[in-house]
């Protein structure tokens, strides 16, 4: 350390000098106090406001709720903006302000301030013994008035009247002048206090500094002295020195002859700015003469502020955090005087930036901790908030920090990353970490965000401005693709987390999700709509996805930020929407009825899966399906959840399955089979036959028509009935007049009405039943000659048929005339028990006409010759038959 030595004398602390109440450097000093430093005053004077105490004899009829000075707000600005704003205005130590604020009203320390108090703040235009002056009403008018008025007084404005102009001045001791005056040479800032309050002090005012004198007391400008120096130091500016003491080679800094501080290293020397002060060397009685005090620090604190000394400038540090930030605790301060540290000229307060006061170099640090990184350009910078304010430090002291990695938007902070932009430190943790992947992190104390908003950052981002919204998936952003796909993420009315466009371009582009079927990296498949529903099975999938679609892929973390829904259903309804419909290859299929549903396999809620809109949205729809479905290969009628195989176009026709909706043979697949269609089903235990959306009955002809165990089983809503069938049909086509006999499961044309009358279409016999041609034509034709004069069934013998019952042969011999070489019509169990035996077939029988028959070979024969009957035929009794039923029986040749 280089030290220049000379002379010193210091003096005691001098008291309250009616000439010199206040120096003329300290009233004009504007620069003692910033915003934030009045504020922080104000704050300390007050902290906490008595805002509903009850309003006492000097309220003037007012009551609470009070306000604070340091709360109070006029026109958008603090009553602490609008000090400093008027001591820059006016030239004027904002410090000669606030006590003034003091004396006149008590506003500085009042816990619960009238109103009135603010109206009348400091003084002005309020003369002893006279009402106040409304014009100067209002606090912001009061100061700068107040402030106004000092100003000019200090100025000696010519055009002014000023009661006491610096010089020569007599000045009273009280209002009363019965107490006379005395003679005073008073400097220009003595001279502006006394003529805004004309009295000084008295010595039993003095006697008595924090009470009252006597009758000819006055205290106003006392009181100025006395809180001044309370809170601010000194009033007359006094003076730092370095000193040692003959024979000791430490050096200690004087301040002002009212006590001494050990100066500990050339460091704080230096960062002091006493390196260029001449140092004083000085006998022992006065440096033991000096009180001293504890050591100066590089951290120093006054009564309502604290300060880092460097490069001889203090530089304000606005709270502890902001120390922490610099590596630099605020409770390890060293209090000084006020005006011990404001002796030193005011720098850059400590913000988060930080540049050498060597204008060559350039560069920009981010502060953290005792490590300094590297800010390498402006948009680094603006993302982390810069507004014009970096603080300007000596080169050694920046040197003195360990420079660590690049700063840039990626930090990490006690184990949670964070992502910095815009000057706002979004937090990322816990799933999000992955799903942000943040590498290249830069290790930061807590302090560096703590004077950024910090919000949470999610996975959904977009560049600033812009409408377009992207997920962040390990990394990688992905483009949602519309607003539904955002709120099928689960991004639906909440804030986006905000980038620039360099931030956006920073993660991997991805595929544009702009798929509702996702898988996770453990290959579990999810269908997503603000929730994660799990796709149970493979043909729940299948339902869910387009033939060959690819299925995204996405990290757990951010998948699991999901809530977890039900399963995935096939059948699905949208929350608030009537309308129900099945998932076919990645479509929608709608049901048009509940018959349609039911015809699925699904009830009205049962098996209905109930989905988000922002799914429903976005699922193309297909059409309106029913119950009849086609694979593109095969028709399916559907009934009660399960699928019947229409084997050929006849029973198509016949079913009405003409116009089936297409779906995907994935769909069709996962419905049971129930069998293949026939002409007939069976509903409820009983044979139907099926024509068209109708059925008739076949309770009396099932086995005619070929029912069977091989019939279908349907649901008893599929079919309307429209009575019993009967073993008669007719088309319902006007054109077609053909009558057809059903026997077996085919039809058989009745080409004489001989053969439908023995049938037993005469008297009260069947109807004949009235079919679609469709559900005529899928019954398979016989196209065989047939005679029904002779019938059987599987376990009986022939017999003849007589249109309303049958004769029975009495003896093989009757039986082989009737049959010869005839094959019985073998006819259905139900078509032949209709029909009761009404006794023998006889071997003698007429018709309508006198000619009498006998029977021979099959054939019958006219018995020409009365004689002939009567001596060969007669025994065996004539009986008659119906014309048709002898009809039926070919002619032979006639017996004479």
């Amino acid at each position: 350390m280089c030290l220049a030595t000379g002379s010193w004398a210091g003096s005691a602390h001098a008291a309250f000098d009616p000439n010199n109440i206040i120096s003329d450097s300290v009233f004009t000093n504007k620069n003692t106090m910033s915003v934030s430093a009045i504020q922080n005053f104000l704050n300390s004077k007050v902290p906490v406001c008595d805002t509903w105490h009850a309003a006492g004899s000097g309220s003037q009829g007012e009551q609470p709720p009070w306000t604070c000075l340091k709360d109070y707000n006029e026109n958008g600005r603090s009553a602490a903006q609008i000090i400093y704003d008027t001591s820059q205005y006016y030239g004027v130590n904002p410090q000669v302000i606030l006590v003034t604020l003091q004396k006149e009203n008590g506003l500085i320390t009042d816990t619960w301030p009238y109103r009135w108090q603010y109206r009348t703040a400091m003084g002005m235009g309020c003369p002893d013994g006279a009402p106040c002056d409304a014009q100067y009403y209002g606090f912001a008018n009061q100061v700068d008035q107040g402030t106004r008025h000092l100003k000019n007084f200090f100025d000696q404005n010519p055009n002014w009247f000023i009661p006491h102009r610096a010089g020569i001045n007599n000045v009273k001791f009280n209002p009363n002048a019965a107490c006379g005056t005395s003679t005073l040479n008073i400097n220009k800032g003595t001279s502006a206090l006394y003529s805004y309050t004309p009295y000084q002090p008295n010595a039993a005012a003095l006697a008595n500094m924090y009470g009252l004198g006597d009758g000819c007391s006055s205290y106003g400008n006392r009181n100025f002295w006395r809180d001044f120096t309370n809170w601010f130091g000194s009033t007359t500016t006094p003076q730092l020195s370095v000193i040692l003491k003959n024979g000791d080679n430490r050096l200690y800094l004087n301040e002002g002859g009212r006590g001494k501080r050990w100066i500990p290293s050339p460091d704080v020397l230096s960062a002091w700015g006493l390196d260029t002060y001449p140092v004083q060397a000085v006998d022992d009685s006065y440096f033991n003469s000096l009180p001293e005090r504890a050591a100066i620090s590089r951290i120093t604190s006054t009564s309502y502020t604290t300060y880092y000394m460097d490069g001889g400038k203090r530089h304000w540090i606005a709270n502890r955090d902001v120390g922490l930030i610099w590596g630099h605790d605020v409770n390890s301060a060293v209090g000084v005087e006020n005006w011990t540290a404001e002796t030193i000229p005011e720098g850059d307060p400590l913000g988060r930036f930080v540049r050498s006061t060597d204008t060559s170099d350039t560069r920009v640090w981010l502060m953290n901790g005792s490590t300094k990184n590297y800010i390498p350009n402006a948009d680094i910078l603006r993302k982390w908030g810069y507004n014009n304010n970096i603080t300007s430090m000596s080169p050694g002291y920046i040197n003195g920090k360990t420079e660590g990695a690049l700063a840039g938007p990626k930090i990490s902070v006690g184990g949670d990353d964070y992502f910095v932009t815009r000057g706002i430190a979004f937090k990322i943790s816990g799933n999000m970490k992955n799903v942000w992947n943040l590498t290249s992190k830069v290790e930061t104390v807590p302090q560096v965000i703590a004077f950024m908003p910090n919000l949470t950052g999610i996975q959904f981002v977009t560049e600033a401005g812009s409408s377009q919204v992207y997920l962040l998936n390990g990394g990688t952003k992905h483009l949602l693709s519309s607003p539904d796909m955002v709120r099928a993420w689960g991004g639906w009315n909440i804030p986006y987390t905000a980038l620039e466009s360099d931030d956006m371009s920073g993660f991997a582009t991805g595929a544009a999700a702009d798929k509702v079927v996702i898988q996770n990296t453990s290959g579990q498949k999810f269908t997503i709509d603000g929730r994660r529903h799990a796709v149970p099975d493979q043909q729940t999938l299948d339902a869910w996805t387009a033939s060959g679609q690819s299925i995204p892929t996405y990290i757990n973390d951010l998948v699991n930020i999901l809530p977890s829904g039900p399963d995935t259903g096939i059948i699905n309804q949208v929350i608030g929407n009537h309308l129900i419909f099945a998932m076919d290859r990645g479509q929608k299929v709608y049901f048009p009825s509940f018959t349609a549903l039911y015809a699925w396999g699904y009830g009205r809620t049962s098996g209905i899966s109930y989905i988000d809109i922002s799914l429903g949205n976005q699922l193309p729809t297909k059409g309106v399906v029913g119950n009849v479905v086609s694979d593109g290969t095969n028709t399916y009628l559907l009934n009660a959840g399960k699928k019947y195989l229409s084997p050929s176009a006849a029973i198509a026709n016949q079913w009405l399955l003409n116009n089936p909706f297409t779906v995907d043979a994935a769909t069709t697949s996962r419905i049971p089979s129930g069998g293949t269609l026939t002409t007939t089903a069976k509903i409820n235990n009983r044979y139907f036959l099926v024509d068209g959306d109708v059925g008739f009955d076949l309770d009396s002809s099932g086995d005619a028509y070929g029912a069977s165990g091989s019939s279908v089983v349907l649901d008893d809503q599929y079919l309307g009935s429209l009575g019993q069938a009967t073993y008669f049909a007719k088309s319902l086509d006007v054109s077609d007049g053909r009558i057809w006999f059903i026997n077996k499961g085919t039809k058989t044309y009745i080409d004489t009405m001989d053969k439908l009358y023995t049938l037993g279409f005469a008297g009260s016999g069947p109807p004949i039943t009235i079919l679609k041609p469709a559900t005529l034509n899928s019954i398979p034709t016989n196209n065989s000659a047939f005679n029904p004069l002779l019938i059987k069934k599987a376990s009986s013998s022939p017999v003849v048929l007589n249109g309303t019952g049958y004769y029975a042969f009495g003896d093989l011999t009757i039986m082989q005339n009737w049959v010869g070489a005839s094959t019985p019509l073998e006819v259905s169990d139900s078509i032949f028990n209709r029909f009761s035996v009404n006794g023998l077939a006889p071997n003698v029988a007429n018709g309508s006409d006198p000619k009498i028959y006998t029977f021979e070979n099959g054939t019958k024969r006219w018995i020409a010759n009365p004689v002939t009957y009567q001596s060969s035929y007669a025994q065996y009794g004539l009986r008659r038959i119906p014309d048709f039923t002898l009809n039926l029986v070919p002619t032979g040749s006639n017996i004479n």
